[in-house]
């Protein structure tokens, strides 16, 4: 598990040159980024990460985060994602310290609302 959560960090740090790119359909209150070279086919899913950048922050055990960058798997054909992977930074675009790292290949499938900025997301990832 351990070697996971280093590969993650790697992959998913932004010193690796991870590109961000804007999701059309962000709000005022949370600015959604979609790194588009992170999108790699994985068996029938495809693997892929995003950045959500929170303009008021988001209060996490009496800290404030500004980012979170998430690695995801998608299921193009139900619709439906899952995190496997997060870290909550300090500063906004996956910079300053490190808050949080969880990492859970369990977690359930999320149903996504194709009207929503998960949809346009989803879409992206996708085509």
């Amino acid at each position: 598990m351990r070697i996971f959560f280093l590969i993650l960090l790697f992959f998913c740090s932004p010193s690796f040159c991870q590109i961000w790119d804007p999701v059309v359909g962000s709000t005022s209150d949370t600015q959604y980024y979609l790194d588009r070279t992170s999108i790699r086919p994985n068996g029938s899913l495809i693997s892929y990460s995003q950045m959500s950048n929170y303009p008021n922050g988001y209060k996490y055990n009496d800290k404030v985060i500004y980012s979170i960058v998430q690695s995801r798997l998608t299921d193009c054909v139900g619709n439906k994602f899952k995190t496997v992977g997060m870290i909550g930074y300090s500063e906004f675009n996956g910079k300053g310290d490190i808050f949080v790292v969880s990492s859970n290949l369990d977690r359930e499938w999320v149903l996504i609302n194709m009207d929503k900025v998960s949809g346009e997301i989803q879409k992206e990832v996708c085509r």
